[in-house]
């Protein structure tokens, strides 16, 4: 982590809070038009979105978190945040310190950050959540299993998806969908490329990277539009067809779907925030 960056508590507006022996439990809500600063926080903690969407940023790298998102943050990982139109909220699951050094003995994964989008890991962070929000004196036990099961599938997940365990050929197919997301690329040609089956390719690619390939060209090209939109001047015509789309309508309905904003919205935001931070 940079000398320059600040470690600094969650922001926020706080809902609701809850402790147990290792974690706690914070329900957070952003507003609409947030964005915040690079930054770190003291403890690794679990994000799960609850309602609305928010772009994360690693390094250059965005991501679109929408409902039942889980992501992995390690300690002193550093990143911000930049909240669309609809505001969102969170459920925040700091890790005690206590609890780190068997995260790390049972998994070298635990100083990565990790991006869950899964159905599995969604419904136990659903169950925790309702735990969380209907307590009783058996709660604390209740939420602390939740939250270690959830820990669990994540880094099970991780490494179900390291490419390491994928073939070779699924692993080119993989590099070649992410070298090649604005094209117009189908599973036929993939598969022709890689010398395989489609129906092999698509059964294959959602049991390792736990997302079809469709899925994944969407989110590629997401990050790709929502990066230059916030970081350059060109027209969003010009980005929607950089992005992979056909025309700037189909860009927007698909952007806003994804996003929960417009792209010109987003843009709005991301100009109104760096003027605030260099007037």
């Amino acid at each position: 982590m940079s000398s320059n960056v600040s470690v600094v508590p969650f922001s926020g507006k706080t809902l609701r809070s809850h402790d147990t022996a290792g974690f706690q439990l914070t329900e957070k809500f952003f507003e609409p038009g947030r964005r915040n600063s690079n930054h770190a926080h003291a403890n690794a903690y679990l994000e799960v979105t609850l309602e609305g969407g928010y772009i994360l940023y690693r390094g250059h790298r965005a991501q679109t978190c929408y409902p039942w998102t889980i992501v992995y943050h390690p300690v002193g990982e550093v990143h911000s945040h930049s909240v669309p139109l609809a505001g969102v909220r969170i459920l925040i699951v700091e890790i005690g310190p206590q609890e780190l050094p068997w995260i790390r003995e049972c998994c070298r994964f635990a100083e990565d950050s990790m991006t869950s989008e899964g159905s599995g890991p969604g419904r136990i962070a659903a169950r925790l959540y309702r735990e969380f929000i209907h307590s009783d004196e058996v709660s604390p036990l209740v939420v602390e299993a939740y939250v270690l099961e959830l820990l669990a599938d994540i880094l099970r997940h991780k490494t179900e998806v390291s490419p390491k365990r994928a073939p070779e050929w699924l692993r080119h197919a993989d590099k070649l969908i992410r070298a090649k997301f604005v094209e117009r690329l189908t599973l036929a040609d993939i598969a022709r490329e890689v010398g395989i089956h489609p129906v092999n390719l698509a059964q294959e690619y959602r049991r390792h990277y736990k997302r079809t390939v469709g899925n994944q060209i969407r989110q590629l090209r997401m990050e790709y539009a929502s990066e230059q939109i916030s970081q350059t001047n060109s027209s969003l015509a010009d980005i929607a067809l950089a992005s992979g789309f056909s025309d700037q309508s189909h860009f927007t309905v698909a952007f806003k779907n994804f996003t929960g904003t417009t792209p010109s919205a987003y843009r709005c935001i991301c100009r109104e925030t760096n003027l605030s931070k260099h007037p």
